[in-house]
């Protein structure tokens, strides 16, 4: 895998010339965007009964995640694309089960996905691809891409558990009133934010949390540190106006006991 990756990427470096998406060619390029949060679903993507993610799934999803993010940084595409890659890998096994030896190709399909959607001035061609796909043609890829699409309903994942721990960092997750040092909450703020992105990204390793909502995640993230740094109230009721969600939705102790308590030393 390494040295296909290295071989596709030997001047990345170099920042790649943007290419105006009416002139893309070989490759399928997705029309339609909309929210779709795994498990919640949107109003016109919702099914009766909660997806599923069968066992072999699992047992063999780490290491291609580990792929992706080998993938990632030699493309230099960022963490973003990384967690909506691997966020549309979950998604399309939680509504078909794949045989084994497609899984390579379907997650450099769907990192080729969540690049185009992220990164319009960085793509990778389905030539390039192929060589990392184990065999699969340039036409094999492409076909999986629509395949990929269709299942999705042709819509792709924007707001991931990434983008809502970003959204609530900018705005600010630590209240001035909170701190009893009132000269230090700027950094507490900062701070938080900045372990709250470090547990999503581990997050994003956690098999068991594969169809879990994007955006508990996120606030779990964001409480997790908070409480990790010291402060009283690890949710307020300013967080809940300004995530919409409850002391009681967001399940942490649940969460720190079962995923969180393994990632201790991180900080």
């Amino acid at each position: 895998m390494k040295t296909c990756i290295d071989k596709s990427f030997t001047n990345t470096s170099e920042k790649l010339p943007g290419i105006p998406k009416h002139q893309r060619r070989n490759t399928i390029n997705p029309t339609v965007y909309c929210e779709f949060n795994n498990s919640k679903g949107s109003k016109s993507f919702k099914s009766k009964s909660q997806p599923s993610v069968n066992k072999i799934f699992l047992k063999y999803r780490e290491r291609h995640i580990e792929f992706l993010e080998e993938l990632c940084r030699a493309a230099k595409t960022g963490l973003d694309v990384q967690i909506l890659a691997s966020k549309i890998f979950d998604i399309v096994n939680s509504l078909r089960v794949f045989s084994i030896d497609r899984y390579k190709a379907l997650i450099l399909v769907c990192w080729s996905l969540a690049t185009k959607f992220n990164c319009d001035d960085l793509r990778l061609g389905l030539e390039q691809l192929a060589e990392c796909a184990d065999g699969l043609s340039e036409d094999g890829l492409r076909k999986l891409e629509v395949e990929v699409l269709k299942l999705l309903d042709w819509k792709i994942a924007r707001k991931t558990s990434l983008y809502y721990v970003e959204k609530y960092k900018e705005i600010g997750v630590v209240k001035r009133e909170e701190m009893r040092n009132k000269a230090g909450f700027e950094k507490v703020d900062e701070k938080v934010g900045k372990y709250s992105i470090t547990l999503a990204e581990v997050a994003n390793r956690i098999p068991e949390l594969v169809l879990e909502s994007d955006k508990i995640i996120a606030c779990s993230c964001i409480a997790f540190a908070r409480k990790k740094l010291g402060l009283k109230n690890y949710w307020s009721s300013y967080l809940e106006k300004l995530t919409g969600i409850n002391e009681k939705e967001l399940r942490i102790q649940e969460l720190e006991n079962k995923y969180y308590c393994l990632i201790n030393n991180k900080f």
